[in-house]
């Protein structure tokens, strides 16, 4: 999952001063989501049984977003250099307090289960992921591809798709991405047929199929910016029950013979409805500071809640009565812990880093200014 950037002001394009706080509070809600998918064990129930699907969510969320802040600049021609280290200033910094902690957390779990790997192994994967680039050819346990953290993988393919988006997507009509879109599509169907789920993405067989998954979702961000861009669609509603829409869609029960169906419908359906309704619905006074921090803690809380996890174990078998026993509570200050860590690091790490990073680099990165974030 990439960083989506709700507000942005560029002297360039004077319509990027509008902001989608509506739009922040899904993605907050959509991490949350996706956190408790995979804090479900100690829960003894799955929550969410569709939480794999935020991440479409974001992707699409990120092309429409990205869209609205950027493409003037690119159509004038923004570098692809300059659009990339712009990203990277907004995601690196969170991604990296992530890698950190995955690789001293794998560390001490290889030692304890006395597991060797090898230096050169060791030393590759370090190397990928400072580069962040996916673990492909080495050896990782189940084939992780971003071994040390993996939601890792979703932001490897958002910066991948930012990079598609600067060199061939610059200037185009609705007809073009319409037409890119269609030839994504089937891509992305073959995918689908092939792991016969959409949830692929996360390990070494996925890897090249993953694209196209991405690039589905990305594309109809884009597309749908156009349509709410041009008036026409206006879709008004409160943004509490947008909210407990995608909560509702998330935790539909899993039938198995239609699953994939269910899936497919909510990504090609349900979700750009309720992009559009959520980008036309602005929250009353009462609700603007909620859906800022569930903005604000989106990404912190998507890239760092596995790390957490891990880091909590110890909390986990220590409620443990037996193996066999699920504790709600092991979850529960998982979830909380994660949410408040995302909030100290946004506070005083991520702003004051990319603050700094953007100085340093100002020169070479004339961009908008952003001004409040999340996660894509």
């Amino acid at each position: 999952m990439g960083v989506i950037i709700m507000k942005a002001t560029s002297s360039a394009s004077p319509d990027t001063s509008h902001v989608f706080l509506t739009l922040d509070a899904l993605r907050g809600v959509a991490a949350i989501a996706v956190m408790t998918f995979h804090y479900s064990g100690e829960f003894g129930h799955q929550f969410f049984p569709h939480g794999y699907l935020a991440v479409d969510f974001f992707f699409m969320l990120s092309g429409f977003v990205l869209t609205f802040a950027y493409q003037t600049k690119l159509d004038r021609g923004w570098t692809t250099r300059s659009f990339l280290v712009t990203r990277l200033v907004r995601l690196y910094p969170l991604y990296f307090i992530g890698l950190v902690l995955g690789i001293f957390l794998n560390t001490m779990h290889d030692h304890s289960s006395h597991l060797h790997p090898g230096a050169r192994t060791i030393s590759i994967l370090i190397l990928d992921g400072l580069l962040l680039l996916p673990a492909v050819g080495v050896p990782t346990r189940d084939h992780i591809i971003f071994p040390y953290n993996q939601p890792a993988w979703s932001l490897f393919f958002e910066v991948a798709a930012n990079i598609f988006h600067a060199l061939f997507l610059r200037r185009r009509s609705w007809k073009f991405l319409l037409g890119t879109l269609g030839v994504v599509a089937m891509a992305f169907i073959y995918s689908i047929r092939k792991f016969g789920t959409i949830d692929f993405g996360v390990s070494q067989p996925h890897a090249f199929y993953t694209f196209s998954r991405v690039l589905f979702s990305y594309l109809i961000g884009m597309l749908l910016l156009m349509v709410w861009k041009s008036g026409k669609v206006r879709l008004r509603v409160h943004p509490f029950f947008v909210a407990i829409l995608l909560l509702l869609s998330l935790g539909a029960p899993a039938m198995p013979q239609f699953k994939t169906m269910y899936d497919l419908l909510l990504v090609v359906l349900f979700f750009p409805v309720l992009l559009l309704v959520g980008a036309s619905s602005q929250p009353g006074p009462r609700l603007v500071k909620l859906c800022h921090w569930l903005g604000i803690s989106s990404y912190a809380v998507y890239m760092l809640h596995v790390p957490c996890s891990r880091l909590l174990d110890g909390v986990r078998h220590s409620l443990a009565r037996s193996s066999d026993n699920q504790h709600p509570w092991a979850s529960i200050i998982s979830i909380l812990f994660t949410i408040m860590l995302a909030l100290l690091l946004d506070r005083f790490y991520d702003i004051p880093v990319r603050t700094f990073l953007r100085r340093k680099l100002a020169s070479t990165t004339a961009s908008p200014r952003i001004t409040t974030t999340i996660a894509s």
